[in-house]
């Protein structure tokens, strides 16, 4: 009888090792190479340096310099059967119109890029679908490989126009299992291609799903934020929320085979499920028993949130993401115009309003909108304030565009915030 041998982990996929993305050429056009090096030399702050053709895939090898960094990236057309791909790939993370749908599944062929990114992979997202746009500007979308996702054409320019990096989670996607009894396993895909470890979370369940996949979410684009600066989440911790009895959530994680040997007898996302593309380089998300406790004892996740997550958790942002998400809130304020049209969609603003005694600190707090006249938004407040003293929910207030540090539409069939506001800006 032979042993059981003890799970390992397997080598990267190219797909988790580089950021593989192709734009989805419309109809049976093809595309020529001839041209290709004056395409990409349109992007602003971006030499080619190196123009290699690859005739093996009837394609390049190009070597380019982006903001002060060097790149390598392969590109080339590959034939295409929109017909049959998946449609769960196409719906399940962004809207797609129904022209925008029948025009993806008529393409035959598509452009693909494979890009090894370095040190902010925003910028090098951003990057990338810049070379996509540049090489076939009446793309019906942008398949990426890398976080099992496709990106609707109308989204792809706003985020390549954009003045400032997408939100994070445009570089992954959160998947969600579920077994006959109820529990969860949350995981990721596409942060490997950051140069980061998957990350997920076992042993949720269906009534509490929603709060774990916003902490996975937000531990995530923690990590996407903090790359840059070196953070590393096998390395280091994060504080990412208070729960709902005001006790820190410190989270680190685990890999996922030592991880197993901690749960033990676990079904969903056990032994047995680490085939095929979960036994690579992802790890389970764990909680420090103490805020101080840097090096020693971990609790599981679900343990540590007992009883203790609810709506009322508070999810932390650093200053510079509530300033980038400030600054595209802004950008995108015709979406709110445009939304307020139809009466029959809830708009909610969130304003900074600045706290008494404390210079350069504000309390972000959710208004609904009631009316805009101009440039004026006439607001009542609709949450209670933590520190503000002077105002109190039913407060009717009048606020500009330069208060607003988010917002949110309501509509019959979705919601619409600025990271999806393509769908109501033409």
């Amino acid at each position: 009888m032979s042993e059981s041998k003890e799970p390992v982990q397997r080598k990267l996929f190219y797909y988790e090792e580089k950021s593989v993305l192709s734009g989805v050429i419309p109809g049976e056009s093809s595309f020529k190479f001839n041209s290709l090096e004056k395409k990409l030399e349109s992007i602003e702050g971006l030499k080619i340096v190196e123009y290699r053709p690859n005739d093996t895939f009837s394609g390049a090898i190009i070597k380019c310099e982006y903001l002060k960094q060097i790149y390598e990236i392969e590109i080339f057309r590959n034939d295409f059967s929109g017909e049959t791909f998946p449609d769960i790939y196409i719906t399940q993370s962004y809207y797609f119109t129904d022209d925008e749908i029948k025009a993806f599944k008529e393409s035959k062929n598509v452009i693909v890029t494979l890009m090894k990114y370095q040190d902010d992979p925003r910028k090098e997202f951003q990057l990338q679908l810049k070379i996509i746009y540049a090489l076939v500007p009446s793309l019906v979308g942008v398949i990426d490989e890398s976080a099992t996702k496709v990106l609707p054409p109308k989204l792809v320019k706003m985020l390549i126009e954009s003045d400032y990096v997408m939100d994070p989670a445009d570089l992954y996607m959160v998947h969600a299992v579920y077994d006959e009894t109820g529990t969860v396993w949350l995981h990721t895909h596409g942060l490997n291609r950051c140069g980061v470890t998957e990350l997920e979370i076992l042993g949720a369940n269906k009534n509490n799903s929603e709060q774990y996949y916003n902490l996975l979410n937000a531990f995530a684009n923690y990590i996407i934020e903090n790359k840059p600066k070196g953070f590393d989440p096998l390395k280091h911790s994060a504080c990412i929320a208070w729960l709902s009895d005001r006790t820190p959530l410190m989270l680190t994680c685990i890999p996922w085979q030592d991880a197993l040997n901690i749960y033990g007898n676990i079904d969903l996302g056990g032994k047995k499920d680490r085939k095929d593309e979960h036994d690579g380089l992802t790890s389970v998300v764990f909680a420090y028993k103490e805020e101080s406790d840097k090096e020693g004892k971990v609790i599981k996740l679900t343990d540590y949130c007992k009883d203790k997550l609810n709506n009322n958790a508070i999810l932390f942002y650093s200053n510079e993401e509530t300033m980038r998400m400030s600054k595209v809130a802004k950008e995108r304020i015709q979406a709110v115009y445009n939304g307020f049209k139809n009466k029959d969609n809830e708009i909610i603003l969130k304003i900074g309003l600045p706290i008494d005694n404390k210079e350069n600190d504000y309390e972000h707090i959710w208004f609904e909108l009631m009316d805009i006249k101009g440039e004026i938004f006439k607001c009542k407040l609709n949450q209670e304030p933590y520190e503000l003293k002077d105002i109190k929910v039913g407060d009717i207030k009048e606020f500009t565009v330069d208060d607003i540090t988010d917002w949110m539409i309501y509509t019959k069939e979705r919601t619409i915030s600025p990271n999806n506001a393509y769908i109501l800006i033409d």
